[in-house]
């Protein structure tokens, strides 16, 4: 039996040893690994492009939850030429990177930025933020935010896992071999059969799997593990976590630029079918409010718009796509009753 056991360590090191050291081979490291501090130079530049050629007064930022927004029935009741720019997935990590990278650093930058927000994402750096959505965050990163990795990444973790990381290879790259591997699981037969390579893949798994294919019951319960971290009880402590967020940034920037950032909560199905915030969160808000007040933003609650009610929701957050024209053209003239006496450049 010790025998055995003996053995199976040998191989078990053996392997463990030679995987390691593979990696280290392939991707040309250096042992111990550096600790990752930033992200990498993939930034990408068509948004920034779109705003220069566009020239909007207006740029509206935000998730999902915009990806409907009619930006031709928004710009119209808002009077003002109006860009948006959805991105599922995302919190205040990429639309801080977003505003940063393709606003600010548009030929001709708008004068006001919406960001659409829900609950405590704007004071929560770390949401979503890891594993997929990390990937879509470093789309509109470079290697010169290390201030934002070290809000929105570094903070995450324990000692052991971090020194894990610094010390086994396997346990590092873990993310990526995952996502090869998923690939490759993917990929190899459609390209074996059909000759179809990942692109084709991924837009057949499109078709599929968006949303309206989803079964409803799983699509809600997804949403809410999602939003689960923008309701526990430490996040709602708006003093306790501004210092951290990126909401400083934001208006500090915004105020350097001369731009104006609107900061809007959307409204919920639940919110508009009558249901109240809890006395946490109401506190949180007005905390919110008069801080944007306070640093030169403004803000909007959109929660009891006039006229946009539960029927016009396919789930929690996000609108129906019959009903889209309509429901821009109502969020719209909520948010001008707040900024009509605004001067714009």
């Amino acid at each position: 039996m010790k025998k055995t056991l003996m053995m199976f360590l040998i191989a078990f090191l053996s392997i463990f040893l030679s995987v390691n050291y593979a990696i280290l081979q392939l991707n040309q490291l250096s042992y111990p690994l550096e600790e990752t501090v930033t992200f990498k130079d993939d930034l990408r530049s068509d948004y920034r492009a779109s705003i220069s050629s566009e020239m909007p007064r207006v740029v509206a930022i935000g998730d999902s939850a915009i990806h409907e927004l009619d930006a031709a029935a928004f710009s119209q009741a808002l009077g003002q030429k109006t860009l948006v720019f959805s991105a599922p997935g995302t919190g205040s990590a990429y639309w801080y990177l977003f505003f940063r990278h393709q606003v600010l650093a548009a030929q001709y930058p708008p004068d006001i930025v919406l960001f659409f927000f829900r609950g405590v994402s704007l004071t929560e750096p770390g949401y979503l933020t890891s594993g997929s959505y990390f990937v879509r965050l470093e789309e509109t990163a470079a290697s010169t935010d290390a201030d934002v990795y070290a809000l929105a990444i570094g903070q995450r973790g324990n000692a052991l896992v971090q020194l894990a990381g610094r010390y086994i290879p396997l346990f590092a790259f873990r993310s990526e071999i995952y996502r090869a591997w998923v690939a490759w699981a993917r990929d190899w037969l459609p390209r074996l059969l059909l000759d179809c390579d990942s692109g084709c893949v991924d837009a057949a798994f499109d078709q599929v799997f968006d949303e309206p294919h989803i079964n409803a019951i799983l699509w809600e319960d997804l949403l809410r593990e999602l939003d689960r971290p923008l309701n526990e009880p430490q996040n709602l402590d708006f003093q306790a976590n501004i210092e951290s967020s990126l909401l400083p940034l934001i208006l500090k920037d915004a105020r350097r630029a001369g731009i104006t950032p609107v900061f809007v909560r959307v409204q919920q199905r639940s919110q508009a079918a009558g249901e109240s915030d809890s006395p946490e969160m109401t506190a949180y808000l007005q905390a919110l409010q008069h801080y944007v007040l306070q640093n030169g933003g403004l803000y909007v609650d959109l929660v009891e718009t006039p006229g946009l009610d539960a029927q016009m929701y396919r789930d929690e957050f996000h609108l129906n796509f019959a009903d889209a024209a309509e429901a821009s053209m109502l969020i719209a003239q909520q948010i001008h009753r707040q900024l009509e006496f605004l001067p714009l450049r």
